[in-house]
């Protein structure tokens, strides 16, 4: 059984975990984040993750994350 974490926002309105939003079917660059949180993509797998917006250089610096899903284009054809 999988189970859906829904994230509290500022607004008050709950978001689902990225990988909630993409297992609900959410195109992964659609992928909504928590706020002062960025969307990146792992580079093992290309799956989305929110990370805090302070860390994204240094995560795709590393090579642990990337700012774009390079296959997507082919996923949506």
């Amino acid at each position: 059984m999988m189970m859906t974490i829904s994230i509290p926002l500022a607004s008050g309105y709950f978001i689902d975990s990225p990988k909630g939003q993409f297992s609900k079917g959410i195109d992964p660059h659609d992928v909504k984040c928590k706020e002062n949180y960025e969307l990146v993509f792992k580079n093992t797998d290309f799956s989305p993750a929110c990370v805090k917006s302070t860390s994204v250089h240094k995560l795709i610096e590393r090579g642990w994350a990337s700012d774009h899903d390079p296959y997507h284009m082919d996923m949506m054809k």
